[in-house]
């Protein structure tokens, strides 16, 4: 019994087929990756939101006090910003070192070589709509609390 050797054709065809299912598997982890961050976000947005806008009058009183102290309002301004951006980036920051270590078994039990490129686009893709997020949410909070 002779095993046939196989042609070169069948042996490019085999891996073509192999590098369409890596691929395939890759985008479609990308896309369930994408749609699950996008829901984080939202779900997070609104928490921030609804957080920043119950406090509101309390954060204004508080800093209306500051105001009378001799606080400018370039002062209560840095201090909204860094109190802002510990409550919108804290999340993320500690969201960001967890997909790191989970991205060493994922690339390991998907024998999957970009793992680490798909979900380096994911978090620098959620970072900037975050970013976003938080400026937008500054100014308006800012100026609300400046209002008074």
């Amino acid at each position: 019994m002779q095993q046939e050797k196989p042609e070169a054709t069948d042996v490019m065809y085999e891996g073509f087929m192999t590098y369409l299912d890596v691929h395939t598997a890759n985008q479609l982890l990308l896309f369930i990756g994408l749609f699950i961050a996008l829901l984080f976000f939202l779900a997070n947005g609104s928490l921030i939101y609804f957080k920043l806008f119950t406090e509101l009058e309390d954060d204004r009183q508080m800093f209306l006090i500051l105001r009378k102290v001799g606080m400018s309002d370039q002062e209560i301004r840095r201090v909204l910003t860094i109190q802002l951006a510990i409550l919108f980036f804290l999340p993320v920051l500690v969201g960001t070192i967890h997909t790191l270590f989970a991205f060493n078994s994922a690339r390991a039990a998907l024998f999957a070589s970009t793992v680490w490129q798909t979900g380096s686009f994911a978090i620098v893709l959620y970072f900037l709509f975050q970013l976003i997020y938080f400026l937008l949410a500054r100014t308006v909070y800012t100026k609300k609390v400046l209002r008074s």
